[in-house]
């Protein structure tokens, strides 16, 4: 009974914390599609650093590039692992570093 009690604790933990990230990104989504790109970058690093991938990545990045800050979108463009993902505004951004 025991083993089944944490394991069932366990579980619902996880789902609880994917559940947060969900609407965290939900909600930097948002703010994209809106053009806050300030409050979209805070939910998308907050994602980020949860589960880095490239998408994110390639977010955070084209928000710094909106916000014309081309130092921070070419930081982010570098976290890019798989650079088949970038497009060629993005290369160019990209080598400003």
């Amino acid at each position: 009974m025991r083993p089944l009690f944490f394991f069932l604790m366990i579980l619902f933990s996880a789902l609880s914390l994917q559940a947060q990230n969900g609407y965290t990104l939900r909600r930097a989504h948002k703010s994209y599609n809106k053009f806050a790109y300030a409050s979209a970058i805070k939910a998308y690093r907050k994602v980020y650093r949860k589960h880095p991938s490239d998408s994110v990545s390639l977010r955070i990045a084209t928000c710094y590039t909106k916000l014309n800050q081309p130092e921070n979108a070419a930081a982010w463009y570098a976290k890019v692992q798989n650079e088949s993902n970038l497009s060629a505004s993005d290369y160019l951004v990209k080598e400003k570093e």
